[in-house]
């Protein structure tokens, strides 16, 4: 059996010999077994199990997602990991899809504002005189209302 030093495994599998260290500390990976010179060897079920962690962390899983299916996939209960593994990911694509939501209506909240802007004939938005209710100069940092969000705009905008 093929025994390799941490950096070549870091190598072999691209991650970093820190991350295989911490990997090992949290239980992910088992400890190695020692040389004489006491370096870590390790074999090459080392390097299935790190690539296998990279292709999980590359789906978006934690840690203790992959700390779960890592235990299925190593005693060969493939069917019971395909099916945790389909839960998991549906739970992640529900979460990117909420996310995704999320990221577009704030797109619009900040191309509106940019709208706002730079539009035609845009608002006199230093204000003449003394401050505004807020205590700021610039009425595009006041509230729309007294009482309303703070991080509203007059135009309704999120700042």
């Amino acid at each position: 059996m093929e025994r390799m030093r941490i950096g070549e495994l870091a190598e072999k599998v691209q991650l970093s010999p820190k991350t295989i260290r911490y990997y090992e500390l949290i239980g992910l990976v088992p400890a190695p077994g020692r040389g004489e010179n006491a370096y870590r060897l390790y074999s090459t079920a080392a390097v299935d199990r790190l690539r296998f962690i990279r292709r999980a962390k590359a789906l978006g899983l934690s840690l203790e997602e992959i700390r779960e299916i890592a235990s299925y996939a190593l005693d060969g209960h493939c069917v019971t990991l395909q099916s945790h593994l389909q839960d998991l990911l549906q739970a992640k694509l529900a979460e990117t899809e909420s996310r995704i939501a999320e990221l577009t209506l704030f797109k619009e909240q900040l191309e509106g504002f940019c709208r706002e802007l730079s539009g035609d004939s845009p608002r006199k938005l230093i204000t003449q005189g003394p401050p505004s209710s807020s205590g700021a100069a610039c009425a595009c940092l006041d509230q729309g209302d007294k009482g309303g969000d703070p991080a509203q705009s007059r135009s309704g905008l999120t700042l």
